[in-house]
């Protein structure tokens, strides 16, 4: 039996004897097997080490080009995709230079601003420049949009927020620049947006995170990575005139003070606290922010303009004063030359009695101040008097001073801390009508009556059209552990109660009362600062109401009624400042800002 080649076989289809090779050469089938195995896997290996030859090539050669488009050695750049074709990278360089994570996993081209994978699993980008972006860094996509890369290795959008690989929330403002944790950038509308713990953005204009990146919701403090104090408003903002300007809450904000004691000289001693050695500082740094509006930012000289030939008339107790004289510095700090600001008659500000008026020469207009703790008129009783009678309070006239008040452009009333027992009663002061005194009239029935005179004499001597009237409401005392006669204290007091709850009382109530009896009078209403005052614990001159030559105090003799300047009563009159621009008044103008 024979193969094809004519090849002798066994009866079997097998070969009874040897290959035959050349003389000399004698191989077994098992070996011919053995010897064709091996030349096939070494033609494997030369195949394999072609296309690895033609797909990364020798440092000196550089990769083989499929469908060569362009020249390689151009500026420009190519990069080899799976597809075999040419892609440009921006000018980037080449392929094989150090530039080479920039082609993701793939080895697709990444377009300019593009985000793909370095092989490490790290989300990069390129950049107009052709700079790689590292994980959570910003750069920009080619259109002048400032981007990101986040932790997934997606493009973020110019205000859009993702993470930066640590667990971070970051973004990227309108200048392309990265934001940290709690901070603020643009969203590319103009409208402040900021960064959670989790990296998502929080919507909502001006709202920020604090320190551990956590949003802050209207009634807290807000601080950010700085120390700064911020808040953020839920929807939309009203208009100044809208909005209820008492509540609110207190916000650091380094910008403050607006002026220092040691540059004012219209202010009583006792009121210099950093000067008589208060240590700490941290009382000067609160505004107030209302929770549904923004205050307008305070102008001393847009406000000198304003009342300018006019008169500011202050009418109350040591209280009023201390606001009196907040108000002058405040105004103050536009008058360089400050001899150009003088009492009209001379009369030295610390110790005064009576009324004191501030004349600012080159605006022409006067800041003054009148001392009526109980705005009715307080004198001797009449003959007759039951003997225990030493004064009284006719509570259906107001102080005699009461005629220099007609006329006033902007008219202050505050009252209050008088009407006491102690104040009262305990002196020997009752209260009168008529011709009569009567002895056994309560406090608070006398007040009531009082208040009602003092709403008579705004109907029949204001001129609403010209004068604006405000009635600013009590402010708290912060006495701890007693009274102001019993040792009561406030001297380690540093920081703000800044989750007081409202207050309320028969004082309140009753000056409430007042100025809802006279609603029909254009441009008279409260100036309610008892909420906002309640929270500030911090602000009272305590045992550093006496000079360093003399104090301080001692600590069983503690002034927790009266207030630091600069401090609280700065915020009142700026309070009232934003009523006068909510109303129109002068050329004050509506534009409002956050400092």
């Amino acid at each position: 039996m024979k193969d094809l080649f004519g090849t002798k076989m066994d009866t079997n289809g097998g070969y009874g004897h040897p290959l035959r090779l050349p003389a000399g050469c004698t191989v077994s089938i098992h070996q011919y097997i053995w010897y064709a195995t091996i030349f096939g896997l070494s033609a494997v290996l030369v195949v394999l080490s072609c296309i690895v030859y033609f797909d990364s090539g020798f440092g000196f050669l550089g990769p083989l080009k499929f469908g060569a488009v362009g020249s390689y050695n151009s500026s420009e750049g190519i990069v080899v995709a799976e597809t075999g074709q040419i892609k440009e990278l921006g000018g980037v360089g080449d392929y094989n230079s150090s530039e080479r994570n920039k082609i993701g996993e793939t080895r697709q081209q990444q377009n300019l601003g593009g985000v793909g994978d370095n092989s490490n699993g790290e989300g990069i980008m390129v950049n107009e420049t052709g700079q790689q972006q590292k994980l959570g860094g910003v750069g920009d996509n080619g259109n002048a949009e400032g981007i990101m890369v986040n932790e997934t290795g997606q493009q973020q959008k110019l205000g859009v927020v993702g993470g930066n690989g640590n667990g971070e929330g970051i973004m990227v403002n309108e200048t392309g620049q990265q934001q940290k944790l709690g901070g603020v950038g643009d969203n590319g509308n103009g409208e402040g947006i900021m960064v959670n713990e989790t990296g998502q953005q929080n919507s909502g204009e001006g709202i920020m995170g604090d320190e551990t990146g956590q949003q802050k919701q209207p009634g807290d403090v807000r601080v950010n990575n700085s120390g700064e104090g911020f808040v953020g408003l839920k929807g939309e903002k009203k208009q100044l005139s809208e909005c209820d300007l008492s509540v609110g809450m207190w916000v650091r904000d380094e910008a403050y003070p607006i002026y220092q004691s040691q540059n004012c000289p219209f202010m009583d001693s006792g009121f210099r606290c950093q000067e008589n050695g208060r240590p700490d500082t941290d009382y000067l740094k609160w505004r107030w922010q209302p929770s549904d509006c923004d205050l307008p930012r305070f102008d001393p000289r847009k406000f000198l303009q304003s009342i300018q030939n006019r008169r500011i008339v202050f009418v109350g107790d040591s209280i009023g004063r201390n606001q009196w004289e907040s108000m002058v510095c405040m105004l103050a700090e536009a008058v360089s030359d400050k001899t150009r600001i003088y009492e009209v008659n001379g009369n030295p500000i610390t110790k005064h009695m009576g009324y004191l008026s501030f004349r600012f020469e080159d605006y022409n207009c006067t800041v003054e101040y009148y001392r009526a703790p109980f705005l009715v008129y307080q004198g001797r009783p009449p003959a007759g008097s039951p003997p225990e009678v030493r004064m009284t309070l006719k509570v259906d006239t107001l102080d005699y001073t009461s005629k220099l008040w007609v006329n006033g452009d902007i008219l202050v009333f505050n009252t209050g801390h008088w009407w006491n027992y102690e104040k009262t009663v305990r002196w020997g002061c009752y209260f009168q009508e008529g011709h009569t005194v009567n002895i056994k009239l309560d406090i608070e029935t006398a007040f009531q009556k009082s208040m009602n005179t003092w709403v008579k004499w705004v109907r029949q001597h204001v001129d609403s059209e010209k004068s604006h009237v405000f009635l600013r409401t009590y402010s708290p005392v912060h006495f701890r552990a007693g009274t102001w006669k019993t040792g009561g204290q406030c001297h380690e007091e540093t920081w703000p109660d800044l989750k007081s709850s409202s207050l309320s009382s028969w004082k309140t109530q009753i000056m409430s009362e007042a100025i809802q009896h006279l609603q029909e009078r254009k441009n008279v209403q409260s100036l309610n600062i008892t909420y906002s005052a309640k929270m500030r614990k911090d602000g009272h001159p305590s045992i550093y109401y006496v000079g360093k030559e003399n104090g301080p105090a001692s600590i069983k003799k503690q002034d927790c009624s009266h207030w630091c300047l600069p401090g609280v009563p700065d915020q009142w009159n700026h309070l009232l400042y934003s009523h006068l621009i909510a109303r129109g008044y002068g050329d004050l103008g509506t534009r409002v800002s956050r400092k």
